[in-house]
């Protein structure tokens, strides 16, 4: 637990897991394992932090974050055209989908926080699939679309009401030895309302190992610092 005024930004780093990994157009996906995916949701779930800020206010307030990579959550749209069993992109029925959007959102009530990041939801249907089990008491869902066939996104889901968006993947970054690349993935900036106080919050899931690229990787985290 670590004290912090509430404009200091809280960073999830999603890229220490396992799954972490795009296919279009930086990364090679590994094959795909059914085993994996057949995991229950709640198995994924990272550990949640508590944060306690130090406010200017009568009594302390808490804001508990977590992270979670959902790894791999495609929706029903075959967007590479490529879908088939073996293929990197996975075409789930629709009763598969449901099924595995339920997991995580019951993996997200569990985890009793304030604010998750996910890792791995392809597209707004995916998001939206997660927020509408959630309900009222998660408020806020934003989705760091990079826009590519199959991409696995950031995404943010939060109890607290939403002030404002921003992304950084325009933004240019530079490797140790000079050239030029970007965030593989967005990194998502969100700002809430939390007790009445702005707060805000990043999600990443910064450059994998699957085909190494580490100059790549340390620009992307010394870009978020």
């Amino acid at each position: 637990r670590a004290a912090m005024n509430p404009l200091r930004l809280l960073l999830a780093c999603g890229y220490l897991a396992v799954g972490c990994r795009t296919p279009i157009p930086s990364d090679t996906p590994a094959p795909y394992d059914a085993a994996v995916d057949a995991l229950d949701a709640p198995a994924l779930a990272e550990a949640s932090a508590d944060v306690a800020p130090d406010l200017p206010s009568a009594g302390p307030t808490r804001l508990r974050v977590a992270t979670f990579n959902v790894h791999r959550f495609f929706d029903t749209t075959c967007d590479t055209g490529r879908c088939a069993a073996g293929d990197y992109e996975a075409l789930p029925s629709p009763e598969a989908f449901a099924q595995r959007a339920d997991e995580i959102a019951r993996a997200i009530e569990r985890l009793d926080v304030d604010v998750v990041f996910l890792q791995e939801v392809e597209t707004a249907a995916s998001l939206r699939a997660i927020s509408e089990r959630l309900g009222a008491a998660w408020p806020t869902s934003a989705l760091g679309e990079i826009g590519t066939p199959a991409s696995v996104d950031v995404a943010v889901v939060a109890r607290d009401p939403l002030r404002a968006v921003r992304t950084h993947r325009e933004r240019v970054l530079h490797r140790p030895d000079g050239s030029s690349t970007v965030f593989s993935r967005e990194l998502l900036e969100v700002e809430l309302d939390h007790a009445g106080r702005p707060v805000i919050v990043f999600a990443a899931h910064l450059r994998s190992m699957v085909d190494d690229d580490p100059g790549r990787r340390l620009a992307e985290a010394q870009a978020a610092r």
